[in-house]
């Protein structure tokens, strides 16, 4: 008979708990950052378009309405994320890196 505190299928590998956290903190950062933030980006470009404009040194152009679906596109990424699989949120955040370029 086996003592359960011995037994390896119980307890928590460091490499287990740590690519638990990242999971969770890859989820956090995709739906705060990424879909919040790239939401709120949406409302701003097509509410506020001139205040948006004169923040960002631009003159208003037909180019802020495809900026603002653009982040629109990466909202729904970022919000996907909560629920995607580990290789879907490699792509949506390898995808979303552009967004800073």
């Amino acid at each position: 008979m086996q003592d359960s505190a011995l037994d390896n299928d119980e307890l928590p590998s460091p490499v287990h708990a740590g690519a638990e956290r990242l999971e969770i903190w890859q989820r956090w950062w995709a739906i705060a950052a990424l879909g919040w933030g790239s939401l709120w980006m949406t409302v701003s470009f097509q509410g506020i378009p001139n205040v948006m404009a004169d923040a960002i040194g631009f003159t208003r152009t037909p180019l802020m309405f495809e900026i603002a679906f653009a982040n629109l596109g990466l909202a729904f990424l970022g919000l996907r994320a909560a629920s995607a699989s580990a290789r879907e949120r490699i792509t949506i955040g390898v995808t979303s890196s552009f967004r800073w370029s």
